[in-house]
C-alpha cells in the first residue's frame, strides 16, 4: 500500500506539474504578446502633421494618435517618441494565430468612440500652410496578425494613416509690372464646408454633428499684418470638408491697389471635394482681371491635371 500511496503520489506532482506548464504556456501565448505599432501618412514614413508646400504630411515628435484595438470601443492612447510610438498603457494581442481589424485616428481626443470619433473645428483656420496640422484629421485601417509583422500592427503604405478633408492650396500672384498689391481678405463659400462632424470607423464615413449650425463661409483675414502680395506669390491653404456632387464652391479676395480697395471672386473653382484629395489653383491679380491661370487635383501626394479660369475684378463700393 505504502508503494502504492508513494507511486500515485509522485504521478500526482507530475500531473500538475504538467498543468502548471500548460497553464504557463498558454500565458506567454495570449497575455504576454506585446503589441507595437508603425505608423505613417499615406506615401511618407514616420510622417506628422507638418504640411509642406508640396502637400505632403509628416507626423511630428510628441503627435498623438487613438488606437481601437478589436472589439473596444474607446481608444488606447499612442504618442510619438524619438524614433517610435509608445502607448499610455501596455497592449497585447490576443493570440498569435487569428486576424485582428485594428484602427486608429489623428489627433487624439479622450472623449472618442469607435462610433463617433470628434473631427476637428474648421472654422479656426488663418489659411497658413504652416498651422494646417492643427486642424488636420486622418485615419488608418489594417487587419493583420501576430504573425504578420512579429507583433506590430502597421499602418504604413496602403494601410497608412489618409486625410479625411480636402485640402486647397491657392498662390496669389500679382503682374509684376502693377503697383504694390496688399491683400486684405480671402474666403471660401460653399454648402457645409465647414459644418462640424465626427467619424464613424464602423460606416467608414463622417456623420454630420446633429443640431449644430451650418458651416459655409470661411473668411481669411490678412488685414491685421500688412500682407504685400510678393513677386513669387502669396499662399493660402485651408481644410475643408468634403462635398457632394453639383455643389459649388466661391472663392473671392478683397485688396488693394494705388490706394483703391478692389473684390474679386470666382465659382469655377471645383465645387465637388473629394476627402483625400489637393485642389491646387493660381491666381493672378491683373488691373482689370483676376486670372486663375492654372489649377490642378491631386491626391495629397501626386499631381493632377491644370485648366485656367478667369474672373472680373471691381473696385469695391464704399
Amino acid at each position: 500500500m505504502k508503494k502504492n500511496w508513494m507511486k500515485w503520489s509522485y504521478l500526482t506532482i507530475l500531473a500538475l506539474a504538467s498543468c502548471q506548464q500548460r497553464d504557463l504556456s498558454e500565458q506567454v501565448l495570449t497575455g504576454n504578446l506585446a503589441l507595437e505599432i508603425q505608423a505613417s501618412i499615406a506615401g511618407e514614413t514616420l510622417s506628422r502633421t507638418t504640411t509642406q508646400q508640396d502637400g505632403h504630411t509628416v507626423f511630428a515628435q510628441g503627435d498623438k494618435i487613438g488606437f481601437f484595438m478589436p472589439e473596444e470601443s474607446t481608444p488606447a492612447l499612442w504618442t510619438l517618441g524619438e524614433s517610435s510610438w509608445q502607448p499610455s498603457a501596455s497592449l497585447f494581442w490576443p493570440d498569435q494565430k487569428n486576424d485582428y481589424d485594428f484602427c486608429a485616428f489623428y489627433p487624439y481626443t479622450e472623449d472618442a468612440e469607435r462610433t463617433n470619433v470628434p473631427m476637428p473645428d474648421l472654422s479656426t483656420q488663418d489659411g497658413k500652410l504652416d498651422n494646417i496640422g492643427k486642424c488636420d484629421f486622418l485615419v488608418a485601417e489594417k487587419t493583420c496578425n501576430y504573425q504578420t509583422n512579429t507583433g506590430k500592427v502597421s499602418f504604413t503604405n496602403d494601410a497608412a494613416f489618409k486625410h479625411v478633408y480636402s485640402l486647397i492650396l491657392v498662390t496669389l500672384v500679382k503682374n509684376e509690372k502693377d503697383a504694390e498689391t496688399t491683400l486684405k481678405t480671402a474666403t471660401f463659400e460653399g454648402k457645409d464646408i465647414l459644418s462640424k462632424h465626427t467619424y464613424n470607423f464602423t460606416e467608414k464615413q463622417m456623420q454630420p454633428v446633429v443640431e449644430s449650425p451650418e458651416g459655409n463661409t470661411l473668411l481669411v483675414d490678412c488685414s491685421s499684418e500688412k500682407t504685400v502680395i510678393p513677386q513669387e506669390g502669396y499662399s493660402i491653404a485651408v481644410l475643408l470638408n468634403p462635398t457632394e456632387e453639383g455643389g459649388t464652391l466661391k472663392f473671392s479676395v478683397t485688396y488693394e491697389r494705388d490706394g483703391i480697395a478692389y473684390q474679386a471672386y470666382t465659382e469655377a473653382m471645383k465645387g465637388h471635394l473629394v476627402g483625400g484629395n489637393c485642389y491646387k489653383y493660381k491666381v493672378k491679380i491683373e488691373k482689370e482681371s483676376l486670372v486663375i491661370e492654372g489649377s490642378e487635383i491631386s491626391d495629397w501626394q501626386t499631381d493632377g491635371e491644370t485648366e485656367d479660369i478667369t474672373v472680373n475684378d471691381v473696385p469695391q463700393e464704399k
